[in-house]
């Protein structure tokens, strides 16, 4: 009886060794992506958050303490002493914080404005133009209160 003898070449389509290996590298790259985004827009969020909750801090501040009033380089200097390392300061970029009718007369309104700048670390190499719009890279946040 004579054995077969076959080539090694013709083995090369048939071999499932090195399958599972190339499947992993294809799902785990997706799933490493989506993850990637999740947090980054997660991020961002948190950044939108924490303004929010500035502002309305800084608004209180401003609204309730009336002898004598506060002023708005009070609530600026109040909102990026306690809010600054949450909202990016360590990085080098402070909290934009804008404030209007600070001081004035019981009854008017008091707007606070906070606003961060959001580096986008995955999402902006993926998504062309995600830098252009001002909402997605300076999140913020506004709070308007009557002066007691």
């Amino acid at each position: 009886m004579r054995k077969k003898f076959r080539l090694p070449w013709k083995k090369f389509g048939r071999r499932q060794e090195g399958a599972v290996a190339v499947e992993f590298a294809l799902v785990i790259t997706l799933l490493l992506f989506i993850l990637g985004g999740v947090i980054d827009f997660g991020h961002y969020l948190y950044l939108r958050n924490v303004a929010t909750n500035a502002s309305r801090e800084g608004a209180r501040l401003g609204a309730v303490y009336s002898n004598p009033r506060i002023t708005s380089g009070d609530i600026q200097n109040y909102i990026t002493q306690k809010y600054g390392p949450s909202l990016g300061y360590g990085n080098g970029s402070a909290p934009q914080v804008t404030v209007t009718g600070a001081g004035g007369a019981s009854g008017t309104d008091l707007s606070v404005t906070v606003t961060v700048q959001k580096e986008w670390f995955l999402l902006d190499c993926f998504i062309s133009g995600l830098s252009n719009y001002q909402a997605l890279t300076h999140p913020a946040g506004v709070t308007v209160m009557k002066l007691e």
